[in-house]
């Protein structure tokens, strides 16, 4: 793998993004109720720079030759606490992003992030095969929030770009 600590420059021209946000729909059963609503996260503080981390995400995979599609979709508590995640549909997986408070690297929060689940790889048929694990989640789990986010998230198309490295 690449070093994760590359840059990477995408032009907006790499990047196509829309946005299907529709509150009325029913959030996953997955959280239980528990999340109050579905938010935009690229107008949220710590997950402004959306492209920027997903072509960190894509680099750090190795996959920034070819065309990728994402979506983003956050969720928030009655708190005030934002869960938010990113669906990578070429990889099949699903990451946990919890943005970035790192005004100098804020583009590697998604990358970086403690979570990337891939179905089948990291995921089990019930909850009892999770037997303690604090990294699978249930194949239930991964769909119901890849489903979501595919309906209702932000959607990215990232088209091919070469990697620019500061070593």
């Amino acid at each position: 793998m690449n070093n994760v600590c590359c840059y990477v420059f995408c032009t907006v021209a790499a990047f196509s993004s829309s946005i299907n946000i529709c509150k009325a729909d029913q959030l996953p059963d997955v959280f239980n109720n528990s999340a109050k609503e579905r938010v935009v996260l690229s107008t949220q503080p710590y997950f402004t720079r959306p492209q920027s981390a997903i072509a960190e995400l894509i680099a750090l995979y190795e996959e920034n030759g070819k065309t990728n599609h994402l979506c983003t979709v956050g969720y928030r508590w009655d708190d005030g606490h934002i869960m938010a995640f990113a669906h990578w549909q070429e990889a099949k997986m699903l990451a946990l992003w919890e943005g970035s408070t790192d005004e100098d690297r804020p583009d590697t929060s998604l990358a970086l992030s403690r979570r990337h689940w891939v179905f089948g790889k990291d995921t089990v048929k019930t909850a009892a095969e999770i037997n303690g694990s604090t990294y699978l989640v249930t194949d239930k789990y991964w769909q119901e929030i890849t489903d979501d986010c595919e309906k209702n998230g932000e959607h990215y198309t990232v088209a091919p770009f070469a990697l620019n490295s500061s070593e």
